[in-house]
């Protein structure tokens, strides 16, 4: 198993080689990206002592890519530090290792390549991975061969413990333009995974997507387990765009994907069969509009309907939420709201009231009150610098309040490139 200190190495190789590869000349590569440096600071109340406590979590982070590497290949990577200052920072804190990788992409070349620790997403093949990546593409057929392990679910410096392989492929195919489809993708993934010789993912997955006369487009999804031998997930779904009307409709069912070592292993979920959607009318198109929304869930317990009407602004929407049920009644407004000042500030606000009531074992009844209020601010002389900052509010019955804070400072960085 390759430690920490061998990933630490292998990551001072390729940083040292991208920086040699900066100093020449010739190649020019540029290096991009940001440090930040974020605090989220509230106040809790032990369970066992009562005594409240004020924490304050630091996380520190950058992100870098080094393009033009020679051969058409780049490095991305992002680390990123977390702690509590509760604990001093001693227990908490933790480094954490969210990409790391080398890829080639060239628009003139039919190969794609990814090396290293990435986000996969192929299909059913979905996750943190440390291997590898391939792609090749012809004018209506491409292919993806993927392995290597699990990334750890702490995201932290190392590899996944034990036996942990993360195996797949996609095959994807473009259909002959054919009415009344003017464009038809079919793809075919499977993926194989397993954390610490457990296996928990064994997918094959079928999707085709389709596209009618520039407004109408279809999607649709099938998963099948092999380790159970049942369908995960069936949908279709089809959407409709014009300037002036926007509108989906979906019908499906899924069953939930439950982790190996996850707690609800234990309890046999049920599927759940749903027909969601909405309608919006633009008064002025992506501006001002009204409509509605939708979903419809069914269950062998229980059936329930969560929806309500939408207006739309060029500012943010506000709308009203009702949802209705044999468990739980719950209805209330929400807002979501959004504004920039001359390119300089971004201010966005969420908030939304919800009184419920819920008959699970016993009659429930309350209200719950969420907001958050936040900010960005670029100084106009110095646009490599953004400071941010937010407050969230949270009351419950059973919590009067729940009040935190949020700062944050980003600086970005470029270097090299073209003279």
């Amino acid at each position: 198993m390759i430690r920490r200190k061998y990933l630490i190495s292998l990551f001072l190789l390729v940083c040292c080689g991208a920086s040699s590869v900066l100093a020449a000349e010739a190649s020019r590569p540029q290096l991009r990206g940001n440090f930040y440096t974020e605090a989220y600071g509230y106040q809790a109340v032990d369970p066992g002592s009562g005594d409240a406590k004020d924490h304050l979590w630091l996380f520190t982070g950058v992100n870098a890519t080094v393009n033009n590497l020679p051969g058409g290949w780049k490095f991305n990577s992002h680390l990123q530090y977390r702690g509590d200052n509760v604990d001093k920072y001693s227990r908490s804190a933790e480094t954490r290792l969210y990409a790391m990788k080398l890829t080639y992409y060239d628009y003139d070349s039919p190969w794609e390549v990814n090396l290293g620790r990435f986000f996969l997403y192929r299909g059913v093949a979905l996750g943190t991975i440390d291997g590898m990546e391939v792609s090749r593409e012809w004018k209506s057929l491409g292919f993806t061969l993927i392995g290597g392990t699990n990334g750890p679910e702490n995201r932290r410096f190392e590899l996944a413990k034990g036996s942990s392989p993360f195996v797949g492929g996609e095959i994807r195919y473009r259909m002959p333009k054919w009415k009344p489809l003017d464009e038809e993708i079919w793809k075919l993934s499977y993926v194989d995974q397993s954390r610490e010789g457990e296996n928990y993912r064994r997918l094959l997955g079928i999707q085709m997507y389709g596209k009618m006369n520039q407004r109408w487009t279809f999607l649709f999804t099938t998963q099948y387990r092999l380790m159970s031998s049942d369908i995960r997930e069936l949908t279709l779904r089809t959407r409709y765009y014009s300037p002036k009307l926007v509108g989906f409709v979906e019908i499906g069912a899924l069953s939930p994907e439950i982790a190996a070592n996850s707690w609800f292993k234990n309890f046999e979920l049920p599927t759940e069969k749903r027909i969601r959607g909405s309608l919006d009318y633009y008064l002025e198109p992506a501006k001002w509009g009204v409509g509605a929304e939708g979903t419809l869930a069914m269950t062998e317990g229980a059936t329930g309907f969560r929806g309500g009407p939408v207006v739309t602004t060029p500012y943010g929407q506000i709308g009203y939420r009702i949802a209705s049920g044999e468990l739980s009644k719950a209805y209330g407004p929400w807002l979501s709201g959004w504004y920039n000042f001359d390119k300089q500030v971004d201010l966005y606000v969420n908030s939304s009231v919800v009184d419920y009531s819920w008959d699970g074992v016993s009659l429930v009844k309350g209200q719950t009150t969420s907001a958050n209020l936040g900010g960005r601010y670029t100084p106009k002389q110095l646009d490599w610098i953004t400071f941010g900052g937010e407050f969230q509010y949270y009351k419950t019955p059973a919590l009067n309040s729940d009040n935190r804070a949020l700062g944050s400072v980003t600086v970005r960085f470029v270097t090299g490139g073209a003279k």
